[in-house]
C-alpha cells in the first residue's frame, strides 16, 4: 500500500533490517535472510504517501507530510521488536524574522553524522527552510538554528557543517556553511539540468564532487565539481538504462564510488562514479512493470547494510532485497583536434562498437570526450567523425575494467581556416587593441530552439562563446573555422558594437576590416564589465540569452521575464533578473534588491548628450496590491539623480519599453565618472517581480535648429551642425573639406 522511502539498520546481534516507509507508518522488516524477509512490526503514524527515515546512534527518525511532527524510534531493544519505544517530537520553533510555529509536517531529513546534527527539510515552519537540531541526546533533539534565507528546501545532504541544499521548486542547489547555525553563509547556488533539484549526494569521502537529481520526466543524474564551493561546475550527466524513456530520477546514494539510484519506473540503477567526469551505468534492476514518466515504481533504495545487499521500496510493488554485483566500467577518454591548425574540434562524433554492444558520445567545446561501457568482452572499433573532416578509425581495441583507454587524435579537415579581423577607429583609423571578436554559426542561431522551447536562439553558443581580443595592432584571430555562414560581432567599451549577420566565411575571405565608431554603447553581446550586487535570495541580474518565464494572471498566460532581447540590436543577450526557470516565481527577485551598475563612462567629450535604453518590468501575483519597483539612476560620481521609477501602475507588463533622456546636463552635472544604475526590489509582502535591461547607448544631440547654411563661393551645407549625415553642395570645385566638432576640435579631412 503506497510505499515511500526506505532506510536500514543493523542491531547489536548483527541482524539487518529494512525500515520501510508506507502510507500507515514505518514497517520494520528483518532482512538478515534476504530470501525470506520477516515483517517484525509497524510503527503507526498519520496516513500519508510521504515518509523519509534516517538512523543515528541506534535511533530512527521518521518524517511525514501527514503531520504529527518527527517520529523518534528507539531501536536499541532490537531484535526484541515488541520492546521498541517511539514518540512524536513536536517542539515550538522560533526562527528570527518568522512566526513562531509548532513542528508538525516534515518532508525529508538528513543527519550530519560527523557532528551529530539533524536537519529537517520542507517543514511547516518558516516556509520550509532547513531546520537544525543537535542529537547529543538522540531521544530529545535540541533546536540550534536554520538556513533562514526564506527559500523552501526539499531535501539535501550535509556533513561537517556543509549543507548541499536542494531547492526543488527553484531548480537549484545551494552550498551552505552551517558552522554558525543562526547565521549561515551561502557560498553559491547552481541550477541543475532539469531545474527541479530533488536530492544530492557526494561521490566520495573528499566531497569534491556532488551528484544531484531532478524529479521530473526524462531527467538526469548530474555531477558537479564543488572543490571551489563558490563556483560549482557541472562535469557530466547521465540518464537511466533507458535514456530518453521519460523515467524520473528520484534518490541517489553513493557507496565505494558507485551511485545507487532509484529511477521510479526504471527501477534501481548502479552508476560507476569513480571518474566523476565520466559517469557510466554498470547495472540495473527494474522493480516495476510500468514504463515511461510519472510517479510510480522505485521510490528509494538503501545501499549501506553491512552485507552489501540493497533494500528497495517500490511504491506499488512492495519491498525488494537485491544483491548487487559491483564492477568498474571501461572508460574511453580523449581529445580531438583539427590537424590543419591544431584547434579543438567540438561536436565530433565518437562511436564505439564490438558488434553487440555500441555506445557513443560527442566532443565538447574543448574537443574532449568521456564515455564508457560496462561490457569488457571482445574487441572494439572506435570511429571518430565530423562533417568536413576525414573520418578516423581505431580497430582491435581491448577494453579493461577500471582502465582508461586514451584517444588523442587529429582529424584532417578539408575546409579549415583561421578568421582574421583588423579593427580600427572609424574616425582616426588608428588600431583598436583589446577589442572583442565573437563568431557564431548562423545556422545554430537561426534554427536551434532554447531549452524552454520559447524561442529560436542557440543558448549554448551564447552562454559559452569563444571570444578573442585584438592585439596591439588591432588584429584578432579565431583559428580553425570551417567553411560556412557565420554571425560576426566586434566591439569594445567606448565604441559601438558592430555585427555582420549571415556572413559567408572561408579560406578566401582574407583579412576582414571593421571600423568601430566611438560611442558609449552596450547591447550586451560582450561582457564589458557591468557589475551586479544583490541582497535578494533569488533573481539577481544576469547577462544571458533570456528563456522567458510564464505567469498566469487570471486565465491568461503572460511572460513575466523576457523571452527574447530587444529586436533592434546585435546578438541575443541582455540582462534579466534570474534565468534559471521557465516557471514564474522560481527565479524572480525575492526578499531583497538586485542592482546592475555600468562601467564608468566619460560624458565631458559630449556637448549635448542624451541617454537611451530599453527596459522590461513585471510585477504581479501575490495576495496584496503589487508594491515592487524598478529604479534607474544616473550618477556623476558625486551626485545621483533618478531617471525613472517603475512600479505596478506603469509597468507595461510583459513588454520591452524604450526610454530616452535628452539634455542630460539639465538633469545632472556632467563628469568623466558617470555610471548608470538599475535597481529592482521586492518588498514584503512578496509578489512576482521580474525585469530586463538592454540596448544602452549615449547620443550627441544637435544643439541648433539651423537646417541650411550658405557660404561664399556658393557652398551650401545642410544641416549644420549635424550628428551623422549632412549634404554639401557647391557650384565650384573644392580641393578639400575639413570637419570640426562643435567645440572646434578637428575631426576629419575629406580630399
Amino acid at each position: 500500500n503506497d510505499l515511500s522511502n526506505i532506510g536500514g539498520y543493523t542491531d547489536s546481534t548483527g541482524k539487518e533490517y529494512a525500515l520501510v516507509g508506507w502510507e500507515k507508518g514505518l514497517e520494520i522488516v528483518d532482512v538478515s535472510n534476504p530470501i525470506l524477509p520477516i515483517r517484525d512490526t509497524n510503527i503507526v503514524g498519520p496516513t500519508s504517501i510521504w515518509r523519509e527515515v534516517k538512523t543515528y546512534n541506534r535511533h530512527a527518525y521518521v518524517t511525514t507530510e501527514g503531520g504529527g511532527g518527527l517520529r523518534i524510534i528507539d531501536l536499541k531493544k532490537l531484535p526484541n521488536w515488541h520492546l521498541i519505544l517511539s514518540k512524536a517530537f513536536t517542539p515550538t520553533i522560533n526562527v528570527p524574522g518568522n512566526t513562531i510555529a509548532t513542528l508538525n509536517s516534515i518532508h525529508a531529513l538528513h543527519i550530519d553524522t560527523t557532528l551529530g546534527n539533524l536537519y529537517l527539510f520542507g517543514t511547516n515552519v518558516a516556509g520550509g527552510i532547513a531546520l537544525v537540531f543537535s542529537l547529543l541526546d538522540p531521544w530529545n533533539p535540541t533546536y540550534l538554528g536554520a538556513l533562514n534565507n526564506g527559500i523552501y528546501v526539499h531535501d539535501g545532504y550535509v556533513d561537517n557543517d556543509t549543507l548541499y541544499a536542494c531547492h526543488i521548486s527553484n531548480g537549484f542547489f545551494t552550498i551552505d556553511n552551517m558552522v554558525n547555525k543562526t547565521s549561515p553563509i551561502i557560498y553559491s547556488q547552481t541550477n541543475t539540468p532539469n531545474n527541479f533539484t530533488h536530492n544530492s549526494w557526494p561521490t566520495n569521502a573528499s566531497k569534491n564532487f556532488i551528484l544531484t537529481t531532478d524529479e521530473v520526466n526524462d531527467s538526469y543524474l548530474a555531477c558537479y565539481d564543488v572543490s571551489n564551493p563558490v563556483s560549482p561546475i557541472e562535469v557530466d550527466r547521465i540518464q537511466s538504462q533507458n535514456p530518453g524513456g521519460l523515467a524520473i530520477v528520484h534518490n541517489t546514494h553513493v557507496r565505494n564510488g558507485y551511485a545507487i539510484t532509484s529511477w521510479y519506473k526504471d527501477g534501481i540503477v548502479i552508476t560507476d562514479v569513480n571518474r566523476p567526469n565520466n559517469l557510466v551505468n554498470i547495472g540495473w534492476y527494474d522493480t516495476s512493470p510500468l514504463t515511461g514518466g510519472g510517479f510510480d515504481g522505485a521510490w528509494g533504495v538503501y545501499p549501506f547494510l553491512p552485507s552489501g545487499n540493497l533494500v528497495v521500496s517500490d511504491i506499488s510493488q512492495g519491498l525488494f532485497v537485491l544483491t548487487p554485483n559491483y564492477k568498474r566500467a571501461c572508460y574511453i577518454e580523449g581529445v580531438v583536434r583539427d590537424s590543419t591548425c591544431g584547434g579543438f574540434l567540438s561536436n565530433a562524433n565518437i562511436n564505439v562498437t564490438n558488434g553487440t554492444t555500441t555506445f557513443s558520445g560527442i566532443t565538447d567545446l574543448n574537443g574532449e570526450f568521456n564515455i564508457g561501457t560496462e561490457d569488457s568482452s571482445g574487441t572494439y572499433i572506435i570511429t571518430i567523425s565530423k562533417s568536413g573532416f576525414t573520418t578516423k578509425t581505431f580497430a582491435s581495441i581491448i577494453l579493461q575494467r577500471g582502465i582508461v583507454y586514451p584517444v588523442s587524435t587529429a582529424l584532417l579537415g578539408s575546409s579549415s581556416f583561421s578568421f582574421n579581423n583588423q579593427v580600427n577607429d572609424s574616425i582616426t583609423t588608428l588600431a583598436i587593441s583589446s577589442a572583442k571578436i565573437l563568431v557564431i554559426d548562423s545556422n545554430d542561431i537561426n534554427t536551434t530552439p532554447t531549452a524552454s522551447g520559447l524561442g529560436n536562439v542557440d543558448v549554448l553558443s551564447w552562454n559559452n562563446p569563444i571570444v578573442v581580443n585584438t592585439n596591439a595592432t588591432g588584429l584578432g584571430t579565431i583559428p580553425c573555422l570551417t567553411f560556412g555562414v557565420y554571425d560576426v560581432f566586434v566591439g569594445k567599451w567606448g565604441y559601438k558594437t558592430k555585427c555582420y549577420k549571415n556572413s559567408i566565411l572561408n579560406n578566401l575571405t582574407g583579412i576582414v576590416n571593421t571600423q568601430l565608431p566611438k560611442n558609449i554603447y552596450d547591447d550586451f553581446t560582450f561582457d564589458f564589465g557591468w557589475t551586479v550586487t544583490s541582497t535578494a535570495s533569488t533573481g539577481a541580474w544576469i547577462r544571458t540569452v533570456p528563456t522567458g518565464a510564464l505567469a498566469t494572471l487570471g486565465f491568461i498566460n503572460v511572460f513575466s521575464n523576457p523571452n527574447s532581447d530587444v529586436n533592434n540590436d546585435c546578438g541575443s543577450q541582455c540582462f534579466v533578473t534570474g534565468n534559471g526557470s521557465t516557471a514564474a516565481g522560481a527565479d524572480d527577485v525575492d526578499a531583497g534588491a538586485t542592482t546592475l551598475t555600468s562601467p564608468i563612462f566619460d560624458l565631458t567629450t559630449y556637448i549635448n548628450p542624451s541617454l537611451h535604453f530599453s527596459r522590461w518590468f513585471f510585477n504581479g501575483g501575490g495576495s496584496a496590491i503589487p508594491n515592487d519597483s524598478l529604479i534607474v539612476k544616473l550618477s556623476s560620481g558625486i551626485t545621483e539623480v533618478v531617471l525613472e521609477k517603475v512600479h505596478s501602475n506603469n509597468m507595461s507588463a510583459g513588454n520591452w519599453v524604450n526610454k530616452s533622456y535628452t539634455n542630460l546636463s539639465t538633469l545632472i552635472a556632467i563628469s568623466n565618472s558617470m555610471q548608470l544604475k538599475v535597481e529592482v526590489a521586492d518588498y514584503a509582502p512578496g509578489h512576482l517581480v521580474d525585469a530586463g535591461f538592454d540596448n544602452f547607448y549615449i547620443n550627441e544631440d544637435a544643439i541648433t535648429t539651423i537646417s541650411k547654411q550658405t557660404f561664399d563661393k556658393e557652398i551650401t551645407i545642410s544641416p549644420n551642425p549635424f550628428n551623422t549625415h549632412c549634404s554639401i553642395e557647391s557650384n565650384n570645385e573644392m580641393s578639400s573639406i575639413n570637419i570640426y566638432d562643435v567645440t572646434g576640435r578637428f575631426v576629419l579631412n575629406m580630399n
